[in-house]
Protein backbone atom coordinates (compact mmCIF):
# COMPACT_ATOMS: atom_id res chain seq x y z
CA UNK A 1 0.00 0.00 0.00
CA UNK A 2 2.97 2.32 0.44
CA UNK A 3 1.79 3.42 3.89
CA UNK A 4 4.00 4.14 6.88
CA UNK A 5 4.73 1.38 9.31
CA UNK A 6 3.06 2.10 12.66
CA UNK A 7 5.64 3.20 15.25
CA UNK A 8 5.19 2.56 18.96
CA UNK A 9 2.63 -0.11 18.32
CA UNK A 10 3.23 -1.21 21.91
CA UNK A 11 3.77 1.42 24.62
CA UNK A 12 7.43 2.42 24.61
CA UNK A 13 7.28 5.11 27.27
CA UNK A 14 4.84 7.13 29.28
CA UNK A 15 4.51 9.49 26.31
CA UNK A 16 3.40 6.79 23.90
CA UNK A 17 0.10 5.74 25.40
CA UNK A 18 -2.01 6.78 22.43
CA UNK A 19 0.20 4.80 20.10
CA UNK A 20 -0.13 1.79 22.37
CA UNK A 21 -3.85 1.94 21.79
CA UNK A 22 -3.16 2.53 18.08
CA UNK A 23 -5.55 5.49 18.11
CA UNK A 24 -3.27 7.69 16.03
CA UNK A 25 0.24 7.96 14.56
CA UNK A 26 2.39 9.11 17.44
CA UNK A 27 5.15 11.55 16.49
CA UNK A 28 6.16 12.34 20.04
CA UNK A 29 9.96 12.69 20.06
CA UNK A 30 10.03 10.76 23.34
CA UNK A 31 9.14 7.68 21.33
CA UNK A 32 12.37 6.54 19.56
CA UNK A 33 10.50 5.02 16.64
CA UNK A 34 8.88 8.37 15.91
CA UNK A 35 12.06 10.43 15.92
CA UNK A 36 12.78 12.17 12.62
CA UNK A 37 9.60 10.65 11.27
CA UNK A 38 7.81 12.34 8.41
CA UNK A 39 4.28 10.97 7.90
CA UNK A 40 4.10 9.31 4.51
CA UNK A 41 7.83 8.73 3.97
CA UNK A 42 7.49 5.01 4.66
CA UNK A 43 10.23 5.09 7.31
CA UNK A 44 8.21 5.66 10.47
CA UNK A 45 8.88 2.87 12.93
CA UNK A 46 12.08 1.75 11.18
CA UNK A 47 15.17 0.95 13.22
CA UNK A 48 18.16 2.90 11.83
CA UNK A 49 16.01 4.75 9.30
CA UNK A 50 18.01 6.70 6.76
CA UNK A 51 21.20 4.61 7.00
CA UNK A 52 23.28 4.73 3.81
CA UNK A 53 26.05 2.36 2.63
CA UNK A 54 29.36 2.93 4.37
CA UNK A 55 27.83 5.05 7.12
CA UNK A 56 27.45 3.34 10.47
CA UNK A 57 24.09 3.58 12.19
CA UNK A 58 24.59 5.06 15.65
CA UNK A 59 21.49 3.36 17.03
CA UNK A 60 22.83 -0.01 15.89
CA UNK A 61 26.24 0.35 17.49
CA UNK A 62 24.71 1.76 20.69
CA UNK A 63 22.37 -1.22 20.86
CA UNK A 64 25.22 -3.74 21.09
CA UNK A 65 26.18 -4.62 24.67
CA UNK A 66 29.52 -5.79 26.05
CA UNK A 67 28.71 -9.38 25.06
CA UNK A 68 28.05 -8.48 21.44
CA UNK A 69 24.28 -8.79 21.76
CA UNK A 70 21.54 -6.44 20.54
CA UNK A 71 17.86 -6.51 21.39
CA UNK A 72 16.04 -4.66 18.64
CA UNK A 73 13.74 -2.30 20.63
CA UNK A 74 10.15 -3.48 20.60
CA UNK A 75 8.74 -0.15 19.41
CA UNK A 76 10.17 -0.71 15.94
CA UNK A 77 8.41 -2.72 13.26
CA UNK A 78 11.15 -2.81 10.60
CA UNK A 79 14.94 -2.72 10.23
CA UNK A 80 16.52 -0.32 7.75
CA UNK A 81 18.81 -1.33 4.88
CA UNK A 82 22.49 -1.48 5.95
CA UNK A 83 21.50 -1.11 9.62
CA UNK A 84 24.28 -3.45 10.85
CA UNK A 85 26.20 -3.79 7.59
CA UNK A 86 29.77 -4.83 8.39
CA UNK A 87 29.33 -4.44 12.16
CA UNK A 88 31.54 -7.30 13.30
CA UNK A 89 31.01 -6.59 16.98
CA UNK A 90 27.48 -8.00 16.61
CA UNK A 91 27.52 -11.68 17.55
CA UNK A 92 23.89 -12.22 18.56
CA UNK A 93 20.59 -10.43 18.03
CA UNK A 94 17.02 -10.70 19.19
CA UNK A 95 14.62 -9.71 16.43
CA UNK A 96 11.34 -9.35 18.28
CA UNK A 97 8.05 -10.78 17.10
CA UNK A 98 6.77 -7.46 15.78
CA UNK A 99 9.46 -6.97 13.13
CA UNK A 100 7.61 -7.38 9.83
CA UNK A 101 10.32 -6.30 7.38
CA UNK A 102 14.00 -5.54 6.98
CA UNK A 103 16.04 -3.87 4.26
CA UNK A 104 18.74 -5.28 1.99
CA UNK A 105 22.22 -5.78 3.51
CA UNK A 106 20.76 -5.28 7.01
CA UNK A 107 23.14 -7.76 8.72
CA UNK A 108 25.72 -8.39 6.00
CA UNK A 109 29.18 -9.24 7.26
CA UNK A 110 28.24 -9.39 10.95
CA UNK A 111 29.49 -12.15 13.27
CA UNK A 112 26.18 -13.73 14.25
CA UNK A 113 26.39 -17.32 15.44
CA UNK A 114 22.73 -18.31 15.68
CA UNK A 115 19.71 -16.69 14.06
CA UNK A 116 16.00 -17.07 14.72
CA UNK A 117 13.73 -15.08 12.42
CA UNK A 118 10.31 -13.96 13.71
CA UNK A 119 7.01 -15.23 12.37
CA UNK A 120 5.87 -11.72 11.36
CA UNK A 121 8.75 -11.37 8.89
CA UNK A 122 7.48 -12.12 5.38
CA UNK A 123 10.62 -11.74 3.27
CA UNK A 124 14.37 -11.96 3.72
CA UNK A 125 15.71 -9.31 1.33
CA UNK A 126 18.76 -9.22 -0.88
CA UNK A 127 22.06 -9.97 0.87
CA UNK A 128 20.47 -9.47 4.30
CA UNK A 129 22.84 -11.99 5.92
CA UNK A 130 25.46 -12.37 3.21
CA UNK A 131 28.97 -13.32 4.35
CA UNK A 132 27.98 -14.07 7.94
CA UNK A 133 30.55 -16.84 7.91
CA UNK A 134 30.24 -17.42 11.66
CA UNK A 135 26.57 -18.44 11.43
CA UNK A 136 26.00 -22.06 12.47
CA UNK A 137 22.24 -22.28 13.11
CA UNK A 138 19.37 -20.79 11.14
CA UNK A 139 15.66 -20.99 12.01
CA UNK A 140 13.01 -19.53 9.72
CA UNK A 141 9.82 -17.93 11.04
CA UNK A 142 6.51 -19.43 9.95
CA UNK A 143 5.48 -16.33 7.98
CA UNK A 144 8.47 -16.16 5.66
CA UNK A 145 7.50 -16.73 2.03
CA UNK A 146 10.50 -15.40 0.10
CA UNK A 147 14.30 -15.48 0.40
CA UNK A 148 15.99 -12.82 -1.72
CA UNK A 149 19.10 -12.93 -3.91
CA UNK A 150 22.37 -13.61 -2.03
CA UNK A 151 20.42 -13.56 1.26
CA UNK A 152 22.66 -16.18 2.94
CA UNK A 153 25.47 -16.36 0.42
CA UNK A 154 28.78 -17.20 2.02
CA UNK A 155 27.33 -18.44 5.33
CA UNK A 156 29.93 -21.17 5.52
CA UNK A 157 29.25 -22.42 9.02
CA UNK A 158 25.63 -23.57 8.64
CA UNK A 159 25.54 -27.38 8.69
CA UNK A 160 21.80 -28.05 8.40
CA UNK A 161 19.28 -26.18 6.27
CA UNK A 162 15.58 -26.95 6.45
CA UNK A 163 13.53 -24.78 4.10
CA UNK A 164 9.91 -24.84 5.34
CA UNK A 165 6.90 -25.38 3.09
CA UNK A 166 5.80 -21.77 3.69
CA UNK A 167 8.67 -20.45 1.54
CA UNK A 168 7.58 -20.21 -2.10
CA UNK A 169 10.35 -18.12 -3.65
CA UNK A 170 14.14 -18.42 -3.62
CA UNK A 171 16.31 -15.73 -5.19
CA UNK A 172 19.44 -16.29 -7.25
CA UNK A 173 22.44 -17.41 -5.19
CA UNK A 174 20.27 -17.32 -2.04
CA UNK A 175 22.37 -20.01 -0.31
CA UNK A 176 25.44 -19.99 -2.56
CA UNK A 177 28.59 -21.21 -0.87
CA UNK A 178 27.08 -22.79 2.26
CA UNK A 179 30.00 -25.16 2.11
CA UNK A 180 29.51 -26.55 5.63
CA UNK A 181 26.11 -28.08 4.84
CA UNK A 182 25.72 -31.78 5.52
CA UNK A 183 21.91 -31.79 5.45
CA UNK A 184 19.58 -29.97 3.02
CA UNK A 185 15.79 -30.25 2.98
CA UNK A 186 13.71 -28.35 0.42
CA UNK A 187 10.07 -27.64 1.26
CA UNK A 188 7.11 -28.34 -0.97
CA UNK A 189 6.25 -24.66 -1.44
CA UNK A 190 9.07 -24.06 -3.92
CA UNK A 191 8.13 -24.10 -7.61
CA UNK A 192 11.37 -22.76 -9.11
CA UNK A 193 14.90 -23.18 -7.79
CA UNK A 194 16.73 -20.09 -9.00
CA UNK A 195 20.09 -19.82 -10.74
CA UNK A 196 23.03 -20.88 -8.55
CA UNK A 197 20.72 -21.03 -5.54
CA UNK A 198 22.62 -23.87 -3.84
CA UNK A 199 25.84 -23.73 -5.82
CA UNK A 200 28.99 -24.86 -4.01
CA UNK A 201 27.06 -26.08 -0.96
CA UNK A 202 28.32 -28.97 1.15
CA UNK A 203 31.82 -28.92 -0.28
CA UNK A 204 33.52 -29.42 3.10
CA UNK A 205 32.03 -32.73 4.25
CA UNK A 206 29.44 -33.54 1.58
CA UNK A 207 25.67 -33.99 1.56
CA UNK A 208 24.65 -37.64 1.71
CA UNK A 209 21.20 -37.29 0.18
CA UNK A 210 19.13 -34.70 -1.66
CA UNK A 211 15.47 -34.87 -2.63
CA UNK A 212 13.92 -32.48 -5.14
CA UNK A 213 10.18 -32.46 -4.34
CA UNK A 214 7.73 -32.96 -7.15
CA UNK A 215 6.28 -29.49 -6.56
CA UNK A 216 9.40 -27.99 -8.15
CA UNK A 217 8.66 -27.33 -11.82
CA UNK A 218 12.07 -25.97 -12.85
CA UNK A 219 15.65 -26.20 -11.60
CA UNK A 220 17.39 -23.25 -13.21
CA UNK A 221 20.97 -22.72 -14.34
CA UNK A 222 23.71 -24.17 -12.10
CA UNK A 223 21.32 -24.32 -9.13
CA UNK A 224 23.22 -27.26 -7.58
CA UNK A 225 26.51 -27.00 -9.48
CA UNK A 226 29.67 -27.87 -7.54
CA UNK A 227 27.56 -29.46 -4.79
CA UNK A 228 29.10 -31.84 -2.28
CA UNK A 229 32.35 -33.60 -1.61
CA UNK A 230 33.42 -36.83 -3.33
CA UNK A 231 34.18 -38.40 0.05
CA UNK A 232 30.41 -38.39 0.68
CA UNK A 233 28.53 -39.25 -2.53
CA UNK A 234 25.12 -37.60 -2.84
CA UNK A 235 22.12 -39.83 -3.48
CA UNK A 236 19.82 -37.70 -5.64
CA UNK A 237 16.06 -38.24 -5.78
CA UNK A 238 14.14 -36.23 -8.37
CA UNK A 239 10.47 -36.74 -7.66
CA UNK A 240 7.83 -36.97 -10.37
CA UNK A 241 6.56 -33.49 -11.10
CA UNK A 242 9.88 -31.80 -11.78
CA UNK A 243 9.74 -30.49 -15.35
CA UNK A 244 12.97 -28.81 -16.51
CA UNK A 245 16.61 -29.37 -15.61
CA UNK A 246 18.28 -26.22 -16.87
CA UNK A 247 21.85 -25.57 -18.01
CA UNK A 248 24.43 -26.97 -15.60
CA UNK A 249 21.79 -27.71 -12.96
CA UNK A 250 23.88 -30.41 -11.22
CA UNK A 251 27.18 -29.98 -13.08
CA UNK A 252 30.42 -30.84 -11.30
CA UNK A 253 28.48 -32.16 -8.31
CA UNK A 254 28.89 -35.43 -6.41
CA UNK A 255 25.48 -36.90 -7.25
CA UNK A 256 25.56 -40.61 -8.00
CA UNK A 257 23.47 -42.78 -10.33
CA UNK A 258 20.59 -40.74 -11.70
CA UNK A 259 16.95 -41.58 -12.35
CA UNK A 260 15.15 -38.98 -14.48
CA UNK A 261 11.36 -39.23 -14.06
CA UNK A 262 9.03 -38.91 -17.03
CA UNK A 263 7.75 -35.52 -15.84
CA UNK A 264 11.10 -34.01 -16.85
CA UNK A 265 10.61 -32.83 -20.42
CA UNK A 266 14.00 -31.17 -20.95
CA UNK A 267 17.52 -32.00 -19.80
CA UNK A 268 19.43 -28.94 -20.92
CA UNK A 269 23.07 -28.10 -21.67
CA UNK A 270 25.58 -29.74 -19.30
CA UNK A 271 22.89 -30.47 -16.70
CA UNK A 272 24.97 -33.34 -15.25
CA UNK A 273 28.31 -32.70 -16.92
CA UNK A 274 31.51 -33.28 -14.96
CA UNK A 275 29.81 -35.52 -12.38
CA UNK A 276 32.38 -38.29 -11.90
CA UNK A 277 30.24 -40.43 -9.60
CA UNK A 278 27.43 -40.96 -12.10
CA UNK A 279 27.89 -44.46 -13.50
CA UNK A 280 24.29 -45.24 -14.45
CA UNK A 281 21.61 -43.04 -16.01
CA UNK A 282 17.97 -44.17 -16.18
CA UNK A 283 15.63 -42.06 -18.29
CA UNK A 284 11.90 -42.67 -17.95
CA UNK A 285 9.26 -42.37 -20.64
CA UNK A 286 8.14 -38.75 -20.93
CA UNK A 287 11.52 -37.09 -21.34
CA UNK A 288 11.59 -35.30 -24.71
CA UNK A 289 14.83 -33.34 -25.12
CA UNK A 290 18.43 -34.03 -24.08
CA UNK A 291 20.77 -31.22 -25.07
CA UNK A 292 24.51 -30.78 -25.68
CA UNK A 293 26.89 -32.25 -23.12
CA UNK A 294 24.07 -33.08 -20.71
CA UNK A 295 26.08 -36.01 -19.30
CA UNK A 296 29.53 -35.12 -20.63
CA UNK A 297 32.53 -36.37 -18.64
CA UNK A 298 30.47 -38.35 -16.16
CA UNK A 299 31.47 -41.72 -14.75
CA UNK A 300 29.54 -43.65 -17.41
CA UNK A 301 32.02 -46.32 -18.39
CA UNK A 302 32.59 -48.75 -21.22
CA UNK A 303 30.21 -51.65 -21.24
CA UNK A 304 27.21 -49.48 -20.40
CA UNK A 305 24.36 -48.65 -22.75
CA UNK A 306 22.06 -45.66 -22.42
CA UNK A 307 18.47 -46.58 -23.20
CA UNK A 308 16.25 -43.75 -24.45
CA UNK A 309 12.46 -44.04 -24.24
CA UNK A 310 10.44 -43.45 -27.39
CA UNK A 311 9.33 -40.04 -26.09
CA UNK A 312 12.83 -38.61 -26.67
CA UNK A 313 12.57 -36.71 -29.95
CA UNK A 314 15.74 -34.64 -29.65
CA UNK A 315 19.07 -35.89 -28.34
CA UNK A 316 22.35 -34.13 -29.05
CA UNK A 317 25.21 -36.19 -30.40
CA UNK A 318 27.33 -34.82 -27.54
CA UNK A 319 24.77 -35.49 -24.78
CA UNK A 320 26.64 -38.58 -23.54
CA UNK A 321 30.32 -39.57 -23.47
CA UNK A 322 31.47 -40.69 -26.92
CA UNK A 323 32.34 -44.17 -25.70
CA UNK A 324 28.82 -44.91 -24.39
CA UNK A 325 26.37 -46.46 -26.89
CA UNK A 326 22.88 -44.94 -26.99
CA UNK A 327 19.85 -46.81 -28.30
CA UNK A 328 16.12 -46.24 -28.62
CA UNK A 329 14.32 -42.92 -28.66
CA UNK A 330 11.93 -41.77 -31.37
CA UNK A 331 12.51 -43.28 -34.79
CA UNK A 332 13.43 -39.83 -36.12
CA UNK A 333 16.66 -39.97 -34.09
CA UNK A 334 17.95 -42.79 -36.27
CA UNK A 335 19.45 -44.72 -33.34
CA UNK A 336 19.59 -48.49 -33.04
CA UNK A 337 16.53 -50.07 -31.54
CA UNK A 338 17.04 -51.36 -28.01
CA UNK A 339 16.58 -55.11 -27.64
CA UNK A 340 13.65 -56.34 -25.61
CA UNK A 341 14.13 -58.82 -22.81
CA UNK A 342 11.16 -60.80 -24.08
CA UNK A 343 13.12 -61.69 -27.20
CA UNK A 344 15.76 -63.70 -25.38
CA UNK A 345 15.92 -67.01 -23.57
CA UNK A 346 17.70 -67.45 -20.27
CA UNK A 347 20.47 -69.40 -22.01
CA UNK A 348 23.20 -67.44 -23.75
CA UNK A 349 24.05 -68.30 -27.31
CA UNK A 350 27.69 -68.67 -28.22
CA UNK A 351 29.73 -65.57 -27.46
CA UNK A 352 31.93 -64.54 -30.41
CA UNK A 353 35.63 -65.24 -29.97
CA UNK A 354 37.45 -62.44 -28.22
CA UNK A 355 34.35 -61.08 -26.49
CA UNK A 356 32.88 -61.65 -23.07
CA UNK A 357 29.52 -60.87 -21.51
CA UNK A 358 29.27 -58.65 -18.44
CA UNK A 359 26.12 -58.32 -16.32
CA UNK A 360 25.44 -54.82 -15.03
CA UNK A 361 22.73 -54.07 -12.47
CA UNK A 362 20.26 -51.44 -13.61
CA UNK A 363 16.63 -50.45 -13.25
CA UNK A 364 14.41 -51.85 -15.97
CA UNK A 365 13.35 -49.25 -18.53
CA UNK A 366 10.71 -50.09 -21.12
CA UNK A 367 11.12 -53.76 -20.30
CA UNK A 368 14.87 -53.67 -20.84
CA UNK A 369 17.29 -54.35 -18.03
CA UNK A 370 21.05 -53.97 -18.16
CA UNK A 371 22.83 -54.44 -21.48
CA UNK A 372 26.60 -54.73 -21.48
CA UNK A 373 29.43 -56.38 -23.32
CA UNK A 374 32.84 -55.95 -21.80
CA UNK A 375 34.67 -55.78 -25.11
CA UNK A 376 32.20 -53.49 -26.83
CA UNK A 377 30.34 -56.10 -28.87
CA UNK A 378 26.68 -55.09 -28.96
CA UNK A 379 25.15 -57.72 -31.19
CA UNK A 380 21.84 -59.02 -29.92
CA UNK A 381 23.36 -62.49 -29.53
CA UNK A 382 25.26 -61.44 -26.42
CA UNK A 383 22.72 -59.33 -24.59
CA UNK A 384 21.80 -60.25 -21.04
CA UNK A 385 18.58 -58.82 -19.59
CA UNK A 386 18.32 -58.55 -15.83
CA UNK A 387 15.19 -58.37 -13.74
CA UNK A 388 14.41 -55.44 -11.43
CA UNK A 389 16.33 -57.04 -8.61
CA UNK A 390 19.48 -57.31 -10.68
CA UNK A 391 19.67 -61.06 -10.28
Amino acid sequence: LGLDACPCWVPCSAGCEEAGARDRLNLDASCPAAQNCVPGDGLCGQFCAGTVPGQACAAATQCIDANGHCDIPTEFVSIAPWAFDGVQSLTSVTIHVGIASMGPFAFRGTRLITLTLPDALAEIPEAAFQDVSTLTELTFGSGITAVGPDAFRGCWGVTSLDIPDSITELGIRAFYGMRGLTSLSIGTGIETIANECFRACGTTNGIASLTIPGTVSSILGYAFADLGNEATPTTLTIETGVGILDNGAFSASTVTDVYIPGSVTQIRYAAFALCPLITTVTIASGVQTIRDEAFKNTGLGTGKVVVLPETVTSCSATAFPSWVPVCGGASSLGLDACPSCAAFSTTFPTTPAGYSVEAVTATTVNGLGAVACASGYHGTAVVECLDDGGE
